[in-house]
């Protein structure tokens, strides 16, 4: 076989992803693996076989490494217990006067009169003034909780990242919870550690500016959280992201350095390679074995190793084996975006690179070479950077010529700085100098071509069967897939067909007037995203009342640019209690928003200040207001009335109520509108409604008798946090809603719900399913999945029957 492992790789990676998200008892997983282990020996002269049979093994061992790595937990068993566990600070990943976040190594369990030993990693948030370190060994009590996943589409799962980290619970006490701290003596391996970084943090603090010294230091240790958000982001919008997580980009610069640094000292080649190889090793060992890291390391020394032994090195292939090695050792390391990030780039560089080499032929030279490369890794990254940040620079490749180039050289001098520190000092400080102003050069140019206009694309995140076609057609064009070995009518058939399905698609499109409803999962809030032919629309914009966790930045603008939202024709603002609005400046300040409606002013309100001082229209409706979204979708102003501005100064009965109407579909949209907003809309509604929005997230102040059995919705829909200090939603208003035949979906139970309503018809989907398995799927999408083998089916009969004709005609002519 030309590449072994790719017959290995590939389906352990399938097993992976299979085993993630459908559980499949191990028992079942061991038995078909020994099956087809059998099978294999039984057929070990049968070539053909053979090669069937290996995929299938590593598929398997795939799906087993994630069923033994879920079970090895001891502590994701005691999720919801109160436990006393006695542990080690091992990372902190921040901490300020009023709270810290740690990983804690928890060492023992203790469940009286026993300790039980425990060697497993937490995530441990303490709110509170405690001070600790690295190494302090603590004794405290919590609850133990399993990571979140995300409950929204597309966003930031928690848990996975996690995961990648070999961590499956999380825990958050108070300060007073810790019964005793004490310094504890850390084995030699991470004195080692802790020593490299602090001298690091020493040396670039010591000789370089602050933003400067963030920046080497984020370099060198490969973590984001020395620099600013608004570094980060730049970086990231030029496509540089690269240069600031330790990656095979720096393993690169470090070994090519030595290289050419001992060879002109005259150090034999044999030695040459066994220092490169110790010290890639030992910089990876010091910074904590990052997966990217690990890739470039493993294919360093199989590299090393082919030139020493004079044995035939093939990249992709070790590429493969560095995949392999990795996945053994943590199969979730797949769903981490840098080992992502890192594999697709290499081989990018790797297969897309040459061929484009070949296009610029016969004009290669450095220049060409660089801007293969670059382009290379812009074309095999795109799909995924468009998945993960939304954003694509067109000056990616300009800012990688210039910039990149330049961060190597200061990698080096930093480096340099690090070996010099204590054996010649001047010499650090002289280079520390010429190291702050060539930072300083690259921060300038990076500014400015951060602020070129239209430099950065914003674009959704593509579906797993966009990425695919999209691939495809990138090998079409460099002609990986050769479409001429095909005949040319035949080649006419599949573009008529690719022609005719995009017309069918694109009719369908332009015929389409259905609306969606979104009921974003913003936690204990609303926000609630309302999609129509002729524009996008928010109903609130949720916001944390508590907390330092930003929920416009974290969950609403991520979400709207998933799906391609980049402006927004209104917002409404039903109240200005925080949960409702206090993501609205954060959104107005980061996307287009025409303006901004609202029933009432309140001076008094912060966001409503914040509005105020912005350059974006504040427009008051009234009662009997019609606005039109689309020519099939209005809103119907309902509340609140003259009166009852007059009569009451509460903000949850001033909220705005309005009554969307597609088609014969109607639904109330109440904010938190309680017994005396909902008396004064009353006589205001005529008719039963198809949908609500539960009033308040479900308060017992809300939801009256004599409102529900005026309405009698079919369905409704609540927004509300889980395990929120207020109790809601109340249990007698589910009865009151079930009472009448309504049935009720929750935010806190089923994350983002959508409504489709497309002409009479109208259907509901849930993000977050329960016993997700492979019976749910095949009744879920079943009905699909036949369609689509159909589909196929029919499409392959087609071209073979056309290919046959195609033959037989030729036969005829001859």
């Amino acid at each position: 076989m030309e590449k072994p492992f790719i017959f290995m790789t590939i389906p352990i990676v399938i097993g992976i992803l299979i085993a993630y998200y459908l559980k499949i008892n191990i028992l079942v997983l061991s038995t078909l693996i020994l099956a087809a282990l059998v099978y294999y020996i039984f057929n070990i002269n049968k070539k053909n076989r053979r090669r069937l049979t290996i995929p299938i093994i590593f598929l398997l061992l795939g799906m087993i490494l994630v069923s033994l790595n879920m079970s090895k937990s001891q502590l994701i068993n005691k999720v919801g217990e109160e436990l006393t566990l006695i542990g080690v600070v091992k990372d902190i990943k921040y901490k300020n006067e009023e709270e810290g976040k740690y990983i804690v190594l928890v060492e023992e369990l203790e469940e009286k009169p026993h300790r039980i030993r425990i060697n497993e990693k937490i995530v441990l948030k303490i709110i509170g003034d405690k001070n600790l370190d690295i190494g302090y060994r603590i004794f405290f009590t919590g609850t133990l909780k399993e990571p979140m996943t995300n409950t929204n589409p597309k966003l930031f799962n928690y848990k996975k990242s996690l995961l990648s980290d070999n961590i499956y619970t999380t825990a958050t006490i108070k300060d007073y919870s810790i019964a005793k701290i004490e310094k504890f003596d850390l084995k030699i391996r991470d004195k080692i550690k802790i020593a490299f970084r602090n001298k690091v943090e020493d040396v670039f603090d010591n000789n370089l500016s602050k933003d400067n010294s963030s920046l080497m230091k984020g370099i060198v240790l490969g973590e984001y959280s020395y620099l600013d958000e608004d570094n980060i982001a730049m970086f990231r919008n030029l496509g540089l992201a690269h240069a600031l997580a330790v990656s095979g980009l720096h393993v690169g610069i470090i070994a090519s350095f030595l290289m050419l640094l001992l060879s002109r000292i005259g150090i034999s080649r044999k030695f040459n390679f066994i220092i490169i190889f110790m010290t890639i090793w030992l910089y990876s060992f010091l910074i904590g074995f990052p997966p990217s890291v690990l890739r470039a390391n493993i294919m360093f020394t199989l590299l090393f190793y082919s030139q020493l032994a004079a044995e035939p090195y093939d990249p992709i292939n070790a590429l493969l084996i560095a995949m392999f090695i990795l996945l053994v050792i943590n199969p979730f390391w797949i769903f981490n975006v840098g080992f992502q990030l890192s594999f697709l780039a290499t081989f990018s560089i790797l297969y897309i690179t040459p061929k484009l080499n070949k296009v610029f032929y016969p004009y290669n030279n450095k220049l060409i070479y660089s801007i293969s490369t670059i382009l290379g890794v812009q074309i095999g990254l795109f799909p995924i950077q468009s998945y993960y940040f939304n954003k694509v620079s067109f000056i990616g490749i300009l800012a990688n010529l210039i910039i990149a180039p330049l961060l190597s050289l200061s990698l080096i001098l930093g480096i340099l700085m690090l070996v010099l520190n204590h054996i010649l000092t001047p010499l650090t400080k002289s280079i520390g100098r010429f190291l702050n102003l060539f930072l300083s050069i690259q921060f300038t140019i990076i500014n400015l071509l951060d602020k070129i206009p239209f430099g950065i694309l914003k674009i959704y995140s593509p579906s797993i069967v966009e990425i695919m076609i999209y691939y495809i057609l990138v090998l079409i064009i460099l002609k990986v897939i050769n479409i001429n070995r095909f005949n040319k009518k035949f080649n006419k058939v599949i573009l008529y067909y690719l022609v005719a399905v995009l017309l069918i698609n694109t009719l369908v499109m332009v015929l389409d007037n259905s609306i969606e409803v979104h009921f974003i999962d913003v936690g204990q809030g609303d926000c609630i995203f309302i999609k129509t032919s002729r524009g996008n629309f928010l109903m609130d914009t949720g916001g944390n009342v508590i907390g330092s966790f930003d929920v416009g930045k974290n969950i609403v603008l991520p979400y709207l640019q998933k799906i391609g939202i980049n402006e927004l024709q209104g917002v409404f603002i039903t109240h200005f209690d925080e949960d409702h609005c206090k993501s609205l400046p954060y959104l107005i300040d980061n996307m287009n928003i025409s303006c901004v409606l609202t029933g009432y002013e309140d001076y008094k309100s912060p966001v409503y200040k914040s509005i105020k001082q912005r350059d974006v229209p504040l427009i008051l409706l009234k009662e009997g207001d019609i606005i039109w979204l689309d020519k099939n979708t209005k809103l119907e102003i309902i509340s609140p009335s003259k009166d009852l501005l007059k009569t009451t100064d509460k903000a949850n009965d001033l909220s705005l109520v309005s009554m969307l109407v597609y088609n014969n579909r109607k639904m109330l949209f109440t904010g938190d509108i309680e017994k005396d907003g909902e008396n004064s809309i009353l006589n205001k509604i005529d008719c039963t409604v198809d949908f609500i929005k539960v009033p308040h997230h479900g308060s017992i102040t809300s939801s009256t008798i004599e409102l529900l059995n005026k309405i009698k919705p079919r369905i409704g829909f609540i927004s509300v946090g889980r395990n929120n200090f207020y109790g809601h939603p109340s249990e007698e208003v589910i009865n009151r809603y079930e009472s009448i035949g309504t049935l009720i979906y929750r935010t806190d139970e089923s994350g983002l719900i959508k409504l489709y309503l497309d002409k009479d018809k109208f259907y509901i989907k849930t993000f977050i399913k329960e016993n997700v398995d492979l019976t749910y799927i095949l009744e879920e999408y079943g009905l699909n999945l036949i369609f689509y083998l159909v589909y196929y089916l029919v499409t392959y009969l087609f071209i073979k029957y056309y290919w046959h004709k195609e033959k037989e005609l030729v036969l005829l002519e001859l």
